[in-house]
């Protein structure tokens, strides 16, 4: 049932054919601190897809250059420190994420100033660039003319580099630029500096909606979906993305249910996207995907242990596919690893360029949406040293994807670009840090 030409099938927990995972992986609950990962597939590496430090900036979850792409988490929970207020939060998250699955809208749902609020955090100076660090801020150096000008960024040094030695192999500037995740003029690694994915939101359902009512439609459930969906959700503007309908386990297929879900749809603003996600297995069938289809919403991708037919990718005719990841062993909880995320990486990137190859964006002379991903990790209640195994996967994934889409256009075989580490090099400390994150990959 997924699209045609995208083999999106089942990937869970599983290892692709031939490949043994780390089978030790477990998790333990010392405490007040939660569960801890002990065996953790990513092995020794693990702090590598962290928050980072002073001395070693973190790696992000920004493919550059694919602003369709959205790769986060599910809570801002993930976020260390002891400052928990929300500018602070997502101060930082956006130092590595362009994406949030925002599910707390259920505290002062009505209080417009709060939305206004949301919106103004996502438009906060963003210090992520197209290589996978994000500690990009411009050094300062003085030409000796006492004006201080801001210095060539680690990015546009390397892009200036293997531009220069791809000129000699008669290797374009679109597959230069793709290696560092570029595809498009607009995101051309000359404005690398000033670029980047806008941010955006997901929002999820009010509980009120989809747990407490259970869709029954009613006045008090019209109040809540004008108030919520058309006077709330539509001020976040060009950040809001999918709106998410999560149901219960107690919410199976029946003639009744299916007429509810019908009946909220036909209330909602036709500028809301929705991507549902069913927790019970009698929705995973043909007539359901029929349904979706004349709704024009997403079925969720979602992994978990409970309902493992949900991992498949359903096609029901929405340009977006929608991802949640609840944990490999058990509800939010563990490490998904390097392996299972490769595979997940070239779905991804299967689905978002169903749309060029072939078609070159176009059915039957119309000029059809940009497919979109969002890709959330919810599987935040294990962590190793304070950093949740969400943010790890999810930075994984997004560094998997960047050097899949790199691989494809064949820069990385085609350019014979300078070894930063030799003495022929004048790449500093944070310049070889930046090639190396962007080129390097090892599982």
């Amino acid at each position: 049932m997924s699209g045609p030409g995208v083999d999106l099938t089942p990937v869970g927990a599983v290892a692709p054919a031939g490949v043994v995972l780390h089978s030790g992986q477990q998790f333990v609950t010392p405490g007040a601190n939660g569960h801890v990962i002990r065996n953790s597939p990513y092995g020794s590496k693990r702090p590598l897809y962290g928050w980072g430090d002073l001395f070693r900036p973190g790696k992000t979850a920004i493919v550059p250059g694919w602003s369709n792409i959205h790769i986060g988490v599910s809570s801002l929970n993930a976020v260390p420190g002891a400052d928990r207020r929300m500018r602070t939060l997502m101060t930082k998250y956006q130092k590595k994420f362009n994406c949030l699955e925002h599910c707390y809208t259920f505290h002062n749902v009505g209080d417009e100033d709060m939305w206004r609020t949301w919106r103004e955090l996502a438009l906060l100076p963003m210090n992520s660039g197209p290589s996978s660090s994000p500690a990009q801020s411009p050094r300062q150096r003085d030409k000796g003319t006492g004006v201080k000008e801001k210095a060539d960024t680690p990015c546009k040094y390397a892009c200036g580099e293997k531009r220069r030695r791809a000129s000699q192999n008669e290797v374009t500037t679109a597959d230069v630029e793709a290696s560092f995740g570029y595809d498009d003029d607009v995101d051309s690694c000359a404005n690398c500096g000033n670029q980047h994915s806008p941010f955006m939101y997901t929002i999820k359902a009010n509980r009120y909606l989809t747990h407490n009512r259970l869709l029954v439609m009613d006045d008090a459930t019209k109040e809540h979906i004008t108030q919520f969906f058309v006077q709330r959700c539509t001020l976040l503007e060009h950040i809001l993305g999918p709106v998410l309908f999560q149901l219960p386990p107690h919410f199976p297929k029946t003639g009744e249910h299916v007429a509810r879900i019908e009946a909220v749809a036909a209330c909602l603003p036709k500028n809301i996207r929705v991507a549902v996600e069913f927790r019970h297995v009698s929705w995973y069938a043909e007539d359901t995907r029929e349904l979706l289809q004349r709704l024009q919403w997403a079925q969720v991708v979602a992994h978990n242990l409970d309902v493992s037919a949900g991992s498949v990718h359903v096609d029901t005719g929405v340009p977006f596919m929608y991802v949640r990841m609840h944990g490999p062993l058990g509800r939010n909880v563990g490490d998904y690893g390097p392996l299972i995320l490769s595979s997940w990486a070239k779905r991804i990137v299967e689905f978002v360029r169903a749309d060029r190859d072939g078609t070159d964006g176009k059915v039957d002379g119309a000029v059809t949406p940009k497919r979109e991903v969002f890709f959330f990790f919810n599987n935040g209640d294990s962590s190793v040293g304070g950093t949740t195994s969400s943010v790890v996967d999810a930075t994984c994934l997004a560094e998997k994807v960047r050097m899949l889409l790199a691989r494809q256009r064949g820069a990385i075989q085609g350019v014979d670009y300078v070894d930063v580490n030799s003495s022929e090099s004048s790449c500093n400390e944070d310049d070889r840090r930046t090639v190396k994150e962007t080129f390097i990959i090892s599982d």
